[in-house]
């Protein structure tokens, strides 16, 4: 991706990995691909209209970051991951 490319849905999947997927379904997506996938999917027209590129999610970064935000979501309490996304979109996007 280029480094104009906006990385501001980061913050609305972890929203919405706190606001609506358990613990326990957080832990088994980190594991199982699939779920995963199929999650995602279910949120992808919202992180779309947040900005994510069409396909991102398909895509070896977008994989990682999947994973990577999953892994805040289930590390740190719901402002820390918050903080941290930003600090992390903020690095991405060449503002820190």
């Amino acid at each position: 991706m280029s480094n104009s490319t906006s990385y501001r849905w980061m913050r609305r999947c972890l929203e919405w990995l706190y606001d609506d997927v358990s613990d326990n379904d957080a832990r088994q997506m980190l594991t199982n691909p699939d779920l995963r996938a199929a999650r995602y999917a279910e949120v992808t027209p919202v992180l779309q209209d947040a900005g994510m590129p069409v396909g991102m999610l398909e895509t070896s970064e977008g994989q990682s970051l999947g994973v990577a935000i999953l892994a805040l979501r289930l590390r740190f309490p719901r402002q820390d991951g918050l903080d941290r996304v930003d600090l992390n979109i903020a690095m991405r996007e060449g503002r820190a």
